[in-house]
């Protein structure tokens, strides 16, 4: 990836969905990259290396969206348990005689 990087790369931010943006700065004379969000403020880490900070950005939407399904996923056995026992008491069903 070349250090001239079209901000069209960065994915927009996992939290708000606000437009991410880019910035550079020089800690202790090597320069550093960080993207971060212009609406939430939420950033990445530090990074002297371009490419890896917008990859990691990039990732982060990704994750966040597995994290979801995986959330989404875990609550609807117990509630589908929970229904499957009120619809079976509600019908008059018992597991015990």
């Amino acid at each position: 990836m070349e250090k001239n990087l079209p901000f069209a790369l960065l994915k927009p931010c996992p939290c708000c969905r606000g437009k991410a943006e880019l910035s550079d700065m020089v800690v202790s004379e090597t320069q550093m990259w960080q993207v971060h969000c212009n609406r939430c403020g939420l950033s990445s880490e530090l990074d002297d290396d371009l490419e890896f900070s917008v990859q990691c950005w990039n990732r982060r939407l990704e994750s966040e969206r597995l994290r979801m399904w995986l959330t989404l996923s875990a609550t609807s056995v117990p509630l589908a348990a929970a229904l499957a026992f009120l619809a079976g008491s509600y019908l008059g069903l018992s597991l015990f005689s």
